[in-house]
């Protein structure tokens, strides 16, 4: 079964005036819609969730679509882990380059259990 990535609206961000809660950095200022996924405006995500050590070499801003709707698979679970990480790792392809697109889902698969057994 093939699973649709079309990004069907553009994905509208605006960084929190206030502290953020949990990490959480960026609102989404309209509703962002992937195949047939829809992620409401409003919602809260960190964008790439990088280790310190590694910020020289994936920038929060790597793949920011990926990321808004991995971050919105994570806390909705509307699919399942494994589903979601490779969503991910699809929406990555031509965004950053293959090597960096598999370290990053490589990382998500060995410590992603942690963020999506705390929502």
């Amino acid at each position: 079964m093939e699973i649709d990535l079309t990004q069907k609206t553009d994905l509208v961000l605006r960084r929190r005036r206030e502290a953020p809660k949990k990490g959480c950095q960026f609102i989404l200022g309209d509703i962002f819609v992937v195949g047939n996924w829809t992620v409401p405006m409003g919602f809260e995500t960190d964008l790439v969730s990088v280790p310190a050590i590694a910020r020289m070499f994936v920038s929060k801003l790597d793949g920011v679509e990926a990321s808004c709707l991995h971050d919105w698979h994570y806390s909705t679970k509307t699919v399942r882990r494994k589903t979601a990480d490779r969503v991910f790792l699809e929406m990555l392809k031509g965004v950053v380059p293959e090597y960096k697109r598999y370290a990053m889902y490589a990382a998500l698969r060995v410590g992603g259990w942690w963020a999506w057994n705390r929502n």
